[in-house]
């Protein structure tokens, strides 16, 4: 059990960000993926701190804004790029709907289309931009919220939704995803956002993170008929981007 839940952090640690866990070998079991599924939101935790520190260090030796926005590109790359391959390949899938192609088939390319790219490049610029207003008004633990709470609704989508035959580690996360993972997952990190931010702020954020990545995925399933990876991680940015725009505005 103890073995499973390391290999569970360890694991989503691996997947989901590009700094290295040194393991080789994973016992990979329902535990293991629960586990991955619970530390996920901890994972966009670490992330956030990580660039939260490394804006500081820059801040010491250049100027705030591109410090930040240096921080920012810096955080992009601690995740690889990963969520936003996808909205590349939603974004491609979305028009090749219009000229009925095969939208499966379109989001498993590996080339990127014009429209994806343009697409692509577009959601990064936003989502710089809201990180360097965010950090500059020194809203930093809503910069770590937003970052939790956008990997937090991954666990409440997997249980909601079903996913195409074809995503079989989809598939696999959503028999790990049980009502007591999910539960679970959304009071701890509930009880941490309300201890470093507030009740309002954070029911704030949770009800919107949750709320809209789910109607994200809704538009998604109508509009190809069905969900996969490339979905998730689709709604992963695009719920993340909200958030930090609404931890601008709140007080």
């Amino acid at each position: 059990m103890i073995r499973s839940i390391t290999d569970g952090f360890l694991f989503c640690f691996s997947y989901f960000t590009v700094i290295p866990t040194f393991k080789k070998e994973y016992q990979l079991n329902n535990t293991t993926y629960s586990a991955m599924l619970f530390f996920l939101p901890f994972i966009g935790a670490i992330l956030a701190v990580l660039t939260l520190y490394f804006a500081f260090f820059l801040n010491s030796l250049f100027a705030p804004l591109y410090a930040i926005f240096v921080a920012g590109v810096t955080y992009l790359l601690l995740y690889g790029f990963l969520h936003l391959e996808a909205v590349a390949d939603v974004s491609d899938a979305w028009m090749a709907k219009y000229s009925n192609k095969d939208v499966y088939a379109i989001m498993k390319e590996p080339q990127v289309g014009s429209i994806g790219a343009i697409a692509t490049f577009s959601f990064v610029l936003l989502k710089l931009a809201a990180i360097v207003y965010l950090l500059l008004d020194e809203k930093f633990f809503l910069f770590v919220a937003a970052l939790m709470l956008s990997r937090l609704t991954v666990l409440s989508n997997l249980k909601i939704f079903e996913f195409h035959e074809g995503s079989i580690f989809a598939q696999t996360l959503k028999k790990s995803a049980t009502m007591f993972v999910v539960g679970l997952a959304i009071v701890c990190y509930g009880a941490v956002l309300i201890y470093l931010i507030d009740v309002k702020n954070s029911l704030i954020l949770l009800v919107s993170a949750l709320i809209f990545s789910m109607i994200v995925l809704r538009i998604l399933k109508k509009q190809f008929g069905f969900l996969n990876g490339d979905c998730i991680g689709f709604s992963i940015e695009t719920t993340e981007l909200l958030l930090l725009n609404i931890a601008i505005v709140v007080v």
